[in-house]
This record gives C-alpha cells, structure tokens and sequence, in this order.
C-alpha cells in the first residue's frame, strides 16, 4: 500500500534537478529549489488523510525545524527506535528518515547561501548539517542532478538550459 506522500514526494524528487538548472533566467535558482522543496516537503503532510497522528505531527516538526542531524537522533527525541522511527516515516511519508533530513539539509544549505554568498561550499555544508562538502556533494547530485560547483556556474550565469 503506498502512501499518498511517498507517490507526492516520488514525483517531486524526479522534478528537482529541473529547479536546479531549468530555472527562468530573472529567477535564482537557489530561491527556485528551495521553493520547490518547501512546496513539496508541505504537500507531503496535506497529502495525508486525515489529521496526523501525534508522533508524525512532532517528528515533521523536529525535521523542518533542523533539530536532528541523522535519524538515531530523530529517533531518540521522539523516543522510538530507528526501525519503529523507519516504520512511521515509511507510512506518513512514503520515504525514509534520512532522506527527509538531507533534502532540509539541503534547504538550509541554499537558505545560508543567499544570506553568505561569499561562504565557501565546505563551510556551508557543515553550517547546513551535512558532515563534510562531500556528503553535500553527493546530496545536490543525488536531489538536483549537478555538483554544488554546476549550481554556482547556473546561479552566476543566470542561463537557463530551456531551449
């Protein structure tokens, strides 16, 4: 049985490397992603029947709010094991834990981005919660599509790859 926010988010995560590099030209493409991955990340909890349970309610609160960096943390501040934390985000969201927390970390990348454009892409990572640049790395291909350095060119540019 899969959950209406798995099908949303599925469906979401395909369309982020397009906010990432098909961004119209008078629009940051920082501002566009972190758009989208708000809107998305939001619809996940509208997508769920009826009101959420408590414990869903208080853990998407924690994520958005950054509290836990991984997802044992997540776990023990809602006091649930990882595979009972595993459990409640596979059926309140259709996505693991760890996902969920890369993709805010990734926002509050693009956030301290905009706020310290001079800031290096390894300083940003850790002040976001990822533990080095590589683990940044990684995230912006696996989300986006392109490497940190690709989403500098396109934000300095302002070129869009529409056409």
């Amino acid at each position: 049985d899969v959950s209406p926010g798995r099908t949303r988010l599925a469906q979401a995560l395909g369309r982020l490397g397009d906010a990432c590099t098909r961004t119209p030209r008078a629009m940051d493409p920082g501002a566009a992603l972190d758009t989208a991955l708000e809107t998305e990340l939001a619809a996940v909890c509208a997508d769920t029947p009826g009101p959420p349970p408590a414990r869903t309610q208080t853990a998407w609160q924690r994520l958005l709010a950054g509290d836990c960096r991984h997802a044992r943390d997540l776990g023990r501040a809602l006091d649930l094991s990882e595979r009972r934390l595993q459990a409640l985000f596979a059926q309140a969201f259709g996505l693991p834990p760890r996902t969920l927390i890369r993709l805010q970390q990734l926002r509050r990348c693009l956030a301290l981005r905009r706020r310290h454009p001079g800031m290096g892409w390894a300083e940003l990572a850790v002040a976001a919660g990822f533990y080095d640049q590589p683990h940044l790395n990684r995230a912006f291909r696996d989300f986006c599509g392109v490497t940190p350095q690709a989403f500098t060119r396109l934000s300095a540019s302002g070129s869009s790859k529409t056409g």
